[in-house]
């Protein structure tokens, strides 16, 4: 009876999804890795999270500072360490292109922040604490997109990058309630 749509509702079976415990990440080498099926290319969708941060990368790079979430090389984390605004970045290794975009938000350390990212074939969405920070066109920032082998087949991260290369990409502070949906929520969602 607590079924609405896609999701469950107040259901004790999930309680842990609800109770607000986090997973706490040290900025080094902790991630959580979801199976390969998680964002296997979906046309739309929509990622939010709770995330605190206790420290912000300093790499000049536009998308390895405090990874949220990423696939491949497609990440939903934190802009470089001047600007630090919530960003979702697309990397096409067959054309060698980066794209990204980035909220408007100075984001700081030790604060809760509720983070969402939805896209469709054309729109590209990012919320701040229920505030929209971005909405624009898509260009290229979905799981679908991408022809690189690892992001159609590879395991998703929380907290860092596929790689784990990048000392920075990993997220120093508290994740928690991530949630992936299959389709594009509404603001009012």
């Amino acid at each position: 009876p607590k079924v609405s749509g896609d999701r469950l509702l107040d259901n004790p079976l999930v309680a842990d999804v609800q109770s607000g415990a986090s997973f706490k990440f040290d900025g080094s080498d902790d991630r959580v890795i979801l199976p390969t099926s998680t964002l296997n290319r979906p046309s739309d969708g929509t990622i939010t999270a709770w995330v605190k941060y206790d420290s912000i990368g300093t790499s000049s790079s536009t998308w390895i500072n405090g990874s949220i979430i990423s696939k491949g090389d497609v990440y939903f984390s934190l802009t470089n360490n001047s600007s630090k605004n919530l960003v979702a970045y697309y990397y096409d290794t067959g054309s060698g292109a980066n794209s990204n975009i980035a909220g408007t938000s100075v984001l700081e350390t030790g604060k809760w922040y509720f983070v969402t990212y939805a896209w469709t074939p054309t729109t590209s969405l990012l919320y701040l604490d229920g505030v929209q920070e971005y909405s624009g066109t898509n260009i290229g920032i979905g799981y679908n997109w991408h022809s690189n082998a690892e992001t159609q087949t590879g395991a998703s991260y929380i907290g860092d990058t596929p790689s784990g290369a990048a000392s920075n990409g990993d997220f120093d502070g508290e994740i928690r309630q991530v949630r992936i949906h299959n389709r594009a929520l509404t603001a009012a969602e």
